[in-house]
């Protein structure tokens, strides 16, 4: 519980708003340019959105005047889950997910690999600030 009460949850929120609206300008400034096509996306979006976990990181640990990594990881787990709230909402309605579209071992992969790049982006922001 003390954990909690140590962390700032405004940076965490703006680090992960900041990573969102970064990974998302970056792929439309991509795509108005004409790298991105939609037949082959996926590599630049998988990318992308690595960019927009380390950047909520960065933020967040910038934000934060201790324990940046972990300020870090928990923006990129915020991140994490908006992107997939927002990719499960998106869907039509006739393709909800169903318990076997996402196995669950997946989710919790990708959500590892979100606290671990948004440590990153805060372990960086840790040694900018020194």
């Amino acid at each position: 519980m003390e954990l909690l009460n140590r962390l700032k949850w405004g940076a965490i929120a703006l680090g992960a708003l900041i990573g969102l609206a970064a990974s998302m300008l970056a792929f439309l400034f991509l795509g108005i340019i004409g790298v991105i096509d939609s037949n082959d996306a996926l590599g630049p979006l998988l990318f992308l959105q690595l960019f927009g976990l380390v950047t909520a990181g960065y933020v967040s640990g910038r934000l934060s005047d201790r324990d940046r990594p972990l300020h870090g990881g928990m923006s990129g787990l915020t991140l994490f889950v908006i992107t997939t709230a927002i990719t499960v909402a998106s869907k039509p309605q006739s393709h909800q997910l169903a318990s076997q579209d996402i196995p669950i071992p997946v989710v919790a992969i990708g959500g590892l690999i979100a606290v671990i790049l948004g440590s990153v982006g805060g372990a960086l922001a840790q040694l900018r600030c020194k």
